[in-house]
């Protein structure tokens, strides 16, 4: 049960999280990683111990004290005796972590389709900002494989891209990894896929990841992002007011960020050329000779937040 598997917090030493994810990964393997959605939906909710960095001078501070220092002293040891329970919790955190990514990569390669793909895909949005780079290119090329399966849900595509992305933003020497096959299936979720009827949870997973990938990513080109900023406009006329409202906020950042944008505000900014709204590829759909001829619409609905934002 979900309330079960939630420890972290109150599971200080991380042994009780370590052998929980064990145990599910023992019992997901005996049935040959075909399992209900639920039984590793719970795993999401962990929060791993340990995942705090050690205080490499605590050491130095207590060595450096006077002998006017007697309580800063006694506070210092008490420290330095915590050391081994932190490395203890620690390196449990990363047993944990090793075991519940194993059990995650297992299911995707050997069950692709399990019952437990959205939950996987799920855990791996969550907690692949903690994952290493032994892990990170054969996460990647899985992710890549799922996404060309036409059998994925709208919502596992969302969870393929944030985890991509996630992962992407730990390691500090991979920026130079290829990452369009995401942005291109992103541009196309938001070109087709989605508008009136899709839960809000979608809608939530599809503006964390234009946050992900427009915002909080510091490659996009400016071309990709006006292709971008001109299906959020248009994709803010299809869906109800509290999307727009949040799709529009992204497309506000995105003008702030990259100032060529403001163009699309102007007729007599636009670019030379023509644009292709059917090409599913913003750096080559030429949205930088598009107008955002939404936004005085929008400027016009009931919602007063909506009005003001457009």
């Amino acid at each position: 049960h979900e309330r079960d598997i939630g420890v972290g917090r109150s599971d200080p030493s991380g042994e009780y999280s370590l052998l929980v994810v064990q145990e599910v990964a023992r019992a997901v393997k005996r049935r040959n990683y075909t399992v209900p959605e639920a039984a590793l939906r719970a795993l999401t909710n962990l929060h791993l111990a340990g995942d705090q960095p050690l205080a490499r001078d605590r050491q130095a501070r207590m060595l450096g004290a006077t002998s006017a220092d007697d309580d800063d002293i006694a506070a210092g040891l008490r420290e330095a005796d915590a050391l081994p329970d932190q490395n203890k919790k620690r390196r449990k955190g990363t047993e944990t972590l090793h075991a519940l990514f194993l059990t995650y990569f297992r299911v995707l390669k050997k069950a692709p389709h399990s019952p437990a793909l959205p939950s996987v895909l799920e855990g791996l949005a969550r907690f692949s900002h903690l994952i290493n780079m032994e892990f990170f290119e054969d996460l990647l090329s899985t992710l890549r494989g799922l996404l060309a399966r036409p059998s994925m849900s709208l919502q596992s595509r969302l969870h393929c891209i944030t985890a991509a992305f996630d992962a992407l933003q730990a390691q500090a020497n991979a920026w130079n990894v290829d990452m369009k096959t995401f942005y291109n299936e992103l541009y196309r979720i938001i070109g087709a896929d989605v508008g009136m009827g899709v839960d809000d949870d979608v809608y939530t997973l599809l503006v964390r990841c234009l946050r992900i990938l427009l915002i909080r990513h510091p490659q996009s080109s400016t071309e990709r992002v006006c292709g971008f900023a001109k299906r959020i406009a248009s994709l803010a006329m299809q869906v109800p007011s509290h999307v727009a409202i949040a799709l529009l906020h992204v497309l506000q950042l995105c003008i702030r960020r990259y100032p060529r944008l403001k163009s699309m505000l102007e007729e007599e900014g636009a670019s030379m050329g023509r644009y292709s709204p059917e090409v599913d590829d913003a750096e080559h759909a030429n949205a930088s000779a598009a107008l955002l001829w939404e936004l005085p619409l929008l400027a016009q609905a009931a919602h007063p937040v909506l009005r003001r934002l457009a």
